[in-house]
């Protein structure tokens, strides 16, 4: 896996990438379906009555059947193209894979603040030694 300054972002685009790329093909196959059923069934409806004995219902014939072809290839080019989308898993599928140093949000050698900054008195006047001294009797 190659590296990538933010890599959680970079992980959550990717997944995004492949939901999206994914639903759009599989949305495409479902038109293409409904489109070759329903043009189909018409073309079957078209040619048991018999309309298509007569010349311009030749042309008709030829539309309908022109367009439910159409449907069927968009059916199987979208589903080839669904099939053919690598798989990407969740992000937290993902991190397990990551290389330590990528996973560290900060470096726990530096602390985040002087200690002085982390003991602050409530109270003016109060000084850091009174603040690291046990209460004697009062209220917590």
């Amino acid at each position: 896996m190659e590296m990538h300054a933010r890599p959680m972002e970079y992980l959550a685009k990717r997944r995004r990438t492949y939901l999206w790329t994914k639903a759009a093909a599989n949305t495409l196959a479902a038109i293409g379906t409904i489109v070759f059923f329903l043009f189909a069934a018409l073309f079957v409806v078209f040619v048991a009555l018999g309309l298509w004995t007569q010349l311009p219902s030749y042309f008709m014939l030829a539309v309908i059947g022109g367009i439910s072809g159409v449907g069927g290839i968009v059916w199987r080019v979208s589903l080839n193209l669904a099939r053919a989308v690598p798989h990407v898993p969740p992000v937290r599928e993902q991190i397990a894979s990551l290389p330590a140093n990528e996973i560290l949000v900060r470096s726990s050698a530096e602390p985040a603040a002087l200690p002085e900054e982390l003991l602050r008195a409530a109270q003016s006047g109060a000084g850091v030694e009174a603040l690291l001294r046990p209460s004697e009797g009062k209220p917590t």
